[in-house]
């Protein structure tokens, strides 16, 4: 069983992964959605410590793909209130238009696609729908969306946004995660996951651009392909994507985002039924002690959600926030390890004796 392990603030300086890698981490998991050309050099840093002094611990490099973010390009920070009208807008618009975002709450968007992308857009959330944000008109051009808030929050860069009925059919890899790739090449990462794989053509593009860049890079090895599902057209489009990659992370964040919230119970057993019968791993990731960032004890339903899981076979799970910010990183971290090995053990005492 697999236990991954987020990179993030929490980790100030190598020495601080010993704290995970000691305490059952079997992997690590880079997120280069927040990982900038500038920082390369503290990443490889954190790499290489860990490939030096725990080889066993593997290195997941995932790449951000057509996940969309607000934008590097906006500097502040914005507390977005019930009622308040915000307008969102592509970067190209920001840029142009500066002198005018401070009294009108403008907001850039990061996109690898192209303003038309956002043609059938009806909904804007924020960080995993904690934020919420109503359609109140497109520009003719769809360069702008204007929005009242319904659910208010903290705005600033880098944090994650859904933009409900986007169009993710024709986003390629950016130029952002071609850099990300021959980072990750060049630092021997065991396995490179793409973000929000909508289609086995996702797949493909990666795996030929990988390829093309193994030939000039010092790499000891091609990495593994895993496809990270959190939308709904990943999920329909599920079996030609496993069968053009060597594994799949559910990521439930996003998922809960994209999809109406009654039916993700239902999103997750269609994937979770078919990657049963599938020889390639499933790796469960986010919120499943979500409340341990902030608490040494999780929910009694994160406890028994997480049992379902591993009633369902999974091949392991992945911790986000809980250790890359949370505040007791070690405990979640613990708790997780250790039902795992209490399930384990209980399945190994159920089994008829001799």
């Amino acid at each position: 069983m697999d236990i991954i392990c987020s990179i993030g603030p929490n980790i100030k300086r190598a020495e601080d992964l010993d704290l995970l890698a000691e305490n059952g981490m079997t992997a690590a998991r880079f997120n280069f959605a927040h990982v900038q050309e500038g920082e390369y050099s503290f990443t490889a840093s954190l790499i290489k410590y860990l490939k030096e002094k725990y080889p066993g611990i593997k290195i997941i490099q995932d790449i951000q793909g057509s996940k969309l973010r607000i934008s590097t390009k906006y500097p502040k920070e914005f507390l977005a209130t019930k009622g308040q009208e915000v307008y969102f807008c592509t970067e190209s618009y920001y840029n142009s238009k500066r002198a005018l975002a401070e009294e009108f709450n403008i907001i850039p968007i990061a996109c690898c696609g192209n303003k038309f992308d956002f043609r059938n857009v009806t909904q804007v959330l924020i960080k995993d729908r904690t934020m919420e944000f109503e359609i109140i008109n497109n520009s003719e051009d769809f360069q702008v969306i204007k929005t009242l808030v319904k659910r208010g929050g903290i705005i600033r860069a880098e944090k994650g946004v859904n933009a409900v009925g986007f169009n993710r059919t024709l986003i390629k890899l950016s130029l952002k995660d071609k850099k990300d790739i021959i980072f990750g090449m060049e630092n021997d990462v065991d396995i490179v996951c793409l973000s929000y794989t909508i289609d086995p053509v996702n797949i493909l593009e990666l795996k030929k651009y990988i390829k093309q860049v193994y030939k000039y890079v010092k790499s000891g090895k091609l990495p593994c392909i895993w496809a990270k599902i959190e939308c709904k057209e990943g999920i329909n489009n599920l079996r030609d994507i496993v069968k053009n990659c060597d594994g799949i992370m559910l990521g439930r964040g996003d998922l809960f985002a994209e999809v109406n919230p009654l039916d993700i119970y239902f999103c997750e057993q269609q994937v979770l039924n078919f990657m049963k019968r599938s020889t390639k791993p499933l790796i469960v990731a986010t919120y499943l002690l979500e409340s341990m960032k902030n608490s040494t004890l999780p929910y009694l339903s994160e406890i028994n959600e997480i049992y379902r899981f591993m009633d369902k076979k999974v091949d392991g799970f992945m911790l986000a926030g809980e250790v890359s910010s949370g505040k007791y990183p070690k405990e979640a971290l613990e708790f997780l390890v250790n039902m795992v090995n209490k399930y384990s053990q209980d399945n190994i005492n159920k089994l008829p004796k001799k």
